[in-house]
């Protein structure tokens, strides 16, 4: 005869409703992930041919890797997105294209999705993680950067790792230490210095916390002076360029940068950026200074205050910029979409209301931009190189107006950049590491590229005006004039297909 025990383990093994609901807690997590999943593959399906910053990443990574290694020595960034990427594409075979690529920003954003969670649930608590998460799952700014070719969706993973385990350290596990070291080493971007000295600086300012700090003050020695092999001779070099010969601006909106942030986290405009931006620090201060029953007074709560320094940080160096490059706020962005998610319910008191209203809101200021997203990114270089190929002549030059590292990558057919009249890999990398913009001084670099030509197919940089007024287009054309070039033909550029210059000698 069996025990009432038994027949109700005999239920709960053999009846299907009863186990489910240990799951069913899992299924609005399973499903924001599985929706940023799919945002990313169908942006990963339209965006077409490499742009040239992730030609620029393919190029390098299907190196050897003491060649390419060799030569990123020149670039501020540290290497482990090249070298991650050089394994990732040999799983791909030879002639590995744009989903190579791009599939490995795929799979390490939907990592730093997962680590954001767990990150986000250490500081706050189930409501915040999931408005927190669904930010980062349909942000156009992180749906766009999960699947660009670069490193920035790496960036994304390892600074989320980084917070991760130094709260798990501070809360007494010895063995995160370690983890933190190495993650914080992963960063892949010269950002992520900024990322470890926001820590450095929230553990320094509070006496019981400095204790921590001059633990892990070796620590943080190493990692900075790893950084600064890749990182300072460059910058120095870049920074006197800069001084120097750096004339021209991007021709886009310079938004000041204390509005930037919202605008590339949803790609907003008009009264829904200036909606956002002012909702955005309405809610930070709300949330983070809001007075209690047990705190009459207004108080910054620790992690309030770990992420505030996070964001000062990773953000603020930009406020001194106008016209932000979105890709540079990638290590902000944790901290931005954490406030916000805790701004937002701590001033609603935490009520279970307050986070539909929050998602609504999320939806709402993420739609437009994930359509823009979807809708207008594709680059159709193959556009490009098809018109140029069916008016190339032998001994027609190429000639990508970009940066000089970008020039005729010399890919094969497969390939997304038929271009292939390239300087050697070393003269290329070396002139990278001095110049920023397409400027008379490049063009006088870069003369042995047009020397004994009589023709030359050239594509302008069509985002860049020049600082005291004037298009950047017309410094280009009198340059060519002033060197006995003639416009020969043209094709405007479409979207964010670049356009191409027929130039004949006279």
């Amino acid at each position: 005869m069996k025990k009432e025990g038994e027949n109700v383990n005999f239920r709960k093994c053999y009846d299907g409703r009863m186990p489910s609901r240990r799951y069913r807690k899992y299924l609005p997590w399973a499903a924001v992930l599985l929706a940023a999943l799919l945002l990313r593959l169908k942006l990963l399906a339209r965006l077409g041919t490499l742009w040239n910053d992730e030609a620029f990443s393919r190029h390098f990574a299907a190196m050897p890797l003491g060649k390419m290694l060799e030569l990123l020595k020149y670039d501020v960034h540290p290497p482990l997105h090249a070298v991650m990427l050089h394994f990732w594409m040999k799983l791909f075979g030879t002639g590995a294209g744009a989903v190579a690529v791009r599939s490995l920003s795929v799979a390490t954003g939907m990592a730093g999705l997962i680590v954001f969670l767990l990150l986000a649930r250490k500081l706050f608590g189930k409501k915040e993680a999931f408005l927190a998460l669904l930010l980062a799952a349909v942000s156009p700014l992180m749906v766009y950067y999960g699947v660009d070719g670069r490193m920035y969706a790496a960036v994304f993973l390892f600074s989320c790792l980084s917070a991760l385990f130094l709260w798990q350290y501070l809360e007494g596990d010895e063995g995160a230490k370690g983890r933190w070291m190495y993650a914080s080493l992963a960063l892949t971007h010269a950002t992520g210095l900024l990322v470890l000295a926001a820590q450095a600086a929230f553990l320094w300012r509070d006496p019981e916390r400095r204790i921590i700090f001059k633990k892990l003050f070796s620590r943080f020695v190493l990692i900075a002076a790893v950084f600064s092999v890749w990182f300072f001779p460059v910058a120095a070099e870049r920074l006197v360029n800069l001084s120097s010969e750096w004339q021209f601006q991007p021709a886009g909106p310079a938004l000041p940068a204390a509005q930037a942030l919202s605008y590339w986290a949803w790609l907003a405009a008009g009264p829904k950026l200036f909606f956002a931006s002012i909702v955005f620090a309405l809610l930070v201060v709300a949330g983070a200074l809001r007075r209690s029953e047990r705190r009459p007074y207004f108080h910054v709560s620790k992690e309030s205050e770990f992420l505030l320094w996070w964001l000062a940080f990773a953000f603020g160096p930009f406020l001194l910029m106008r016209g932000v490059t979105p890709r540079y706020l990638t290590a902000a962005i944790p901290a931005f979409f954490l406030l916000l998610a805790h701004g937002f319910l701590n001033a609603a008191s935490g009520r279970r209301s307050a986070v539909l209203l929050g998602s609504a809101a999320i939806v709402f200021l993420s739609y437009l931009g994930l359509y823009v997203q979807l809708t207008s990114r594709p680059y159709n270089w193959d556009k490009v190189a098809e018109w140029i190929a069916t008016r190339r002549t032998e001994g027609d030059g190429v000639v990508l107006g970009w940066f000089a590292d970008r020039l005729a990558l010399g890919m094969p057919a497969e390939g997304f950049y038929p271009f292939d009249d390239a300087l050697s890999d070393d003269e290329r990398y070396v002139a990278h590491a001095g110049v920023l913009a397409v400027t008379e001084k490049d063009f006088d670099r870069l003369r042995p590229l047009f020397a004994d030509r009589r023709r030359v197919f050239f594509i302008p940089n069509y985002y860049l005006t020049l600082k005291g007024g004037g298009s950047a287009q017309d410094a280009l054309n009198r340059w060519f004039l002033a060197n006995g070039w003639r416009l020969a033909g043209k094709r405007d550029p479409e979207g964010r297909t670049p356009g191409v210059w027929l130039m004949v000698r006279k």
